[in-house]
């Protein structure tokens, strides 16, 4: 027994509704029938015809001036002569909306020129989907960097002269500043042969000065990869990727970061699986996402770099009392030569500390560290070099203060040892601290304070840490 509601009746009505939507039949009538009962009580009948089963005829599509009729036709999950089925409808809006080609979406059906069918008629509103941003991002660890970053989400390589209206995503950035210089230049075709296979590729040169005080490094390099839907919330990704790494050592460091100095062919092939259920990508409340991936440099592929590596990485969140969300958030990865001394170059290895692990460490400054001399003239620098093994867990908090801005508290902990296949707890790092999160025009930007509460090493404990940075959840 439960409280008459009129809204829970109109709810009983959907409900049914889809049911019999689901399995074809398009004109179903359903009519409640509230009878008086004993008291104050009362019976609800529900009087369901469900008339005849009906067929997808013809799926007419109009306003589309820029997108072809291809673009929208992939997304409807209806195909002429199927069974016809109502909730189909509702996907078929929410994924064109998702598409953000759109301003306007709808989808609507009618009888059919052939007896037992129904019409699907969509009709859309275009928008403009080219983007052009320009300006100036900071964060604590490569500073001020000026960026330009050109976006078309309708991209059509074909299309020459307007280049839209072909559903492929291009993109094009520039960032420039004292610590880095990055280019990148990506494409991506969604439906590949026509098929729910995405192909992408992207070309990039980065000259990262950030790094360490101890070197530089440069990547110049290309990538091609498929990604591959596997049920509803999953894909399979596999991608090459072929780059040139130069890393030049300081004349002044020691033995140990000189012997990483040179030019590197790295040829490299990996595969991911990533599940992800979380219900928005920038601010998630609740769901998960995981990725697991294994890649392998050389061998068979060629190059200078013989190394395979293994990581995963997991995200949950769970909205909770006040819209406040718990995350939970951990990462594993293991890198090891392929045969060799078990010695892999050090843009290889792994390194912790910094905005996007153990916040209460500078960026970068957990892992072995060069403390041995290699010749009677070498004076070791006391840096990290990076080692083979990697974990860390976090636990964060946030709370809503007003709109656009939350309040965090989180607690991280992880370690990186020297050897490959080692989790030993013996260098754990760990510390906690509280933060805000900012949703402004320039994007989400997340400030965090933590201090350390254990260290491997003295030299990693330098008090508190401030960082920021552009907090994009992809």
């Amino acid at each position: 027994n439960m409280p008459f509601s009129s809204r829970k009746v109109r709810d009983d009505i959907r409900m049914i509704r889809s049911y019999y939507g689901s399995r074809g039949y398009a004109d179903v009538s359903v009519v409640p029938d509230v009878r008086q009962a004993e008291g104050a009580r009362v019976n609800i009948f529900y009087r369901i015809t469900p008339g005849a089963r009906k067929k997808v005829g013809r799926v007419n599509i109009q306003g589309n001036t820029k997108s072809q009729d291809k673009v929208i036709r992939r997304e409807v999950p209806m195909r002429p002569g199927e069974n016809f089925n109502s909730v189909d409808l509702e996907t078929t809006k929410r994924r064109l909306e998702n598409l953000n080609y759109f301003d306007d979406v709808q989808v609507t059906n009618s009888n059919s020129s052939q007896g037992g069918f129904r019409d699907v008629n969509i009709l859309v509103n275009e928008k403009k989907t080219g983007s052009i941003n320009f300006g100036a991002g900071f964060s604590s660890v490569d500073n001020i960097v000026g960026f330009i970053n050109l976006e078309q989400t309708n991209f059509d390589i074909s299309n020459w002269g307007r280049f839209t209206g072909g559903g492929q995503r291009f993109s094009m950035s520039l960032r420039a500043g004292s610590e880095r210089k990055d280019f990148r230049l990506s494409l991506v075709e969604p439906w590949f042969l026509g098929k729910k296979l995405s192909l992408g590729t992207e070309l990039y040169y980065r000259d990262l000065l950030f790094l360490s005080d101890e070197y530089d490094q440069t990547n110049i390099g290309g990538a091609i990869f498929l990604r591959k839907p596997v049920g509803r919330k999953a894909y399979v990704k596999g991608e090459y990727r072929l780059e040139s790494i130069e890393v030049d050592a300081e004349s002044d460091t020691s033995d140990t970061f000189k012997a990483e100095d040179g030019k590197f062919l790295r040829s490299a092939l990996s595969l991911n699986y990533v599940y992800d259920s979380r219900d928005s990508n920038k601010l998630p409340r609740k769901g998960h996402k995981v990725d697991l991936g294994v890649t392998v440099a050389g061998g068979f592929l060629g190059g200078d770099v013989d190394a395979y590596t293994v990581s995963g990485t997991g995200t949950k969140h769970w909205n909770l009392i006040w819209d406040t969300i718990l995350t939970a958030r951990g990462s594993f990865t293991v890198v090891d030569e392929i045969g060799g001394d078990g010695r892999v170059p050090i843009f290889e290895r792994q390194f912790l500390g910094g905005a996007r692990d153990l916040r209460g460490f500078e960026y970068r400054d957990i892992g072995p560290r060069d403390t041995v001399s290699q010749s009677p003239t070498d004076v070791p620098t006391e840096e990290v070099f990076g080692g083979a093994s990697s974990f860390f867990a976090s636990l964060e908090l946030t709370f809503p203060i007003t709109e656009r801005v939350r309040g965090a508290v989180f607690y991280d902990m992880g370690f990186v040892n020297e050897d490959a296949w080692d989790f030993s707890g013996s260098n754990l790092a760990s510390d906690a601290g509280i933060g805000l999160r900012l949703d402004l025009p320039i994007g989400p930007l997340a400030v965090d304070y933590a201090i350390p509460l254990s260290t491997p090493d003295d030299e990693s404990d330098n008090g508190g840490q401030f960082n920021f940075y552009l907090n994009y959840q992809f």
